[in-house]
């Protein structure tokens, strides 16, 4: 949506490569801390190869994707608030705007 309406005021619409590539790698670990647990349980067909059901297994990965997760949402989301600051501090040092 925001492409469309962007696209409407401005035919030509530019990204930072930089974040591109960051939030298309945030993606995919996304779309793989799923597919992992899915694929195990799948794999396994509800049982563990001692033969014993698989639950506790399946819940201590998904908890570990989630942990892991968190902690990478936690780091991009404060560096680019960082990188974010630091671009508008560099964009207004050489238009000559100390307002900011």
């Amino acid at each position: 949506m925001v492409l469309l309406v962007g696209g409407i005021k401005f035919p030509q619409l530019s990204f930072r490569p930089a974040a591109a590539q960051l939030n298309a790698s945030l993606l995919t670990v996304g779309v793989i801390s799923m597919l992992v647990p899915t694929a195990f349980h799948n794999f396994l067909g509800g049982y563990s190869p001692d033969g014993t059901v698989e639950g506790p297994m399946l819940l201590n990965l998904s908890r570990g994707f989630s942990v892991v997760l968190m902690v990478i949402f936690t780091h991009t989301v404060t560096s680019s608030l960082t990188w974010t600051r630091t671009l508008i501090r560099t964009h207004s040092t050489v238009l000559g705007e100390d307002h900011l």
